[in-house]
């Protein structure tokens, strides 16, 4: 560690992430430092998706950067912690929402997407939580996950208009 070229990690408040080959390990708050950062050469760091909680999700897992000797970098991971649900979602006409359809946390995070007959695989669910149902460019419907929500079942969530 010549330099002390360092690298601040952050998995968006998620801690317990294994980062560049479990080497370092988030804080409750979702940061860590990667210390064996190579000064003027691109570096590579990961989230170590071999080791994560099994509650926990990278959808952005690889981060590049070239820092100066010295120098202390950031960067961000994508980091989702949840249950994984798989539901399918129904409107109040039987229907279901279209083919490509987005469902976001009430953070605004994508969550996953409608597949052919209201099949969604969702990641980062939380128990109690209301997602939103996004088409044509705005929120459609809602829906409401139950707070005993089991991750290895099938739920059929009904949803909601949007008024």
């Amino acid at each position: 560690m010549s330099g002390g070229t360092r690298l601040l990690v952050d998995t968006d408040g998620v801690g317990g992430v294994p980062v560049d080959g479990g080497q370092v390990v988030t804080n409750r708050w979702g940061t860590g430092v990667v210390t064996d950062i190579s000064s003027y050469y691109r570096n590579t760091t990961s989230v170590d998706l071999k080791r994560l909680p099994d509650d926990v999700e990278a959808t952005r897992s690889v981060v590049e950067s070239a820092l100066t000797e010295g120098a202390i970098g950031y960067r961000k991971f994508s980091v989702l912690k949840g249950k994984r649900l798989f539901a399918i979602l129904r409107l109040a006409d039987g229907s279901q929402p279209p083919f490509g359809a987005s469902v976001t946390s009430e953070k605004g995070r994508e969550l996953g997407m409608v597949a052919d007959e209201g099949l969604a695989w969702l990641s980062g669910v939380t128990p109690g939580e209301t997602l939103s149902v996004n088409w044509d460019g705005k929120i459609q419907c809602q829906v409401n996950v139950p707070e005993t929500a089991i991750s290895d079942q099938q739920l059929l969530l009904p949803c909601t208009p949007q008024k």
